[in-house]
């Protein structure tokens, strides 16, 4: 996990998360499903449960950013794309479901990693779809 994202303290902060990915604390909070204020209170943030889950939801970014190319696109990937073995459920969706640990094993597959697999270039293309 990067340091850029732990406090003074070692725990992870939610302001910091939220400044990296452009985004508010409450949307970071809804994202990992904890309550809108629920990273409000810098005691509430301590709380194992909640660094337990702002965990998660970075080991599954720093798993997909190199993928993607930037924690942003991660981000909008972990927000929106909905995964094949979780009946279309997003990575989101899944973590508000307490199944993060889950969703990590997954992309360690074979089939997660083909999902990501990059395109051919437009001109390596046409040059395998042509006749020989």
């Amino acid at each position: 996990m990067s340091l850029e994202y732990l406090s003074e303290d070692g725990h992870i902060d939610p302001r910091s998360v939220a400044k990296i990915l452009r985004t508010s604390v409450d949307e970071v909070a809804m994202t990992v499903g904890l309550d809108d204020d629920g990273l409000d209170d810098p005691r509430q943030v301590r709380n194992p449960d909640i660094q337990r889950r702002l965990s998660e939801f970075l080991q599954v970014l720093e798993k997909v950013t190199p993928r993607l190319g930037s924690e942003f696109l991660a981000y909008a990937w972990y927000r929106s794309e909905p995964l094949p073995p979780f009946y279309g459920c997003t990575p989101m969706l899944l973590a508000r479901l307490g199944k993060t640990p889950e969703v990590l094993a997954y992309l360690d597959t074979d089939e997660a990693e083909a999902t990501f697999s990059p395109l051919p270039e437009p001109a390596q293309a046409q040059r395998s779809s042509a006749p020989s």
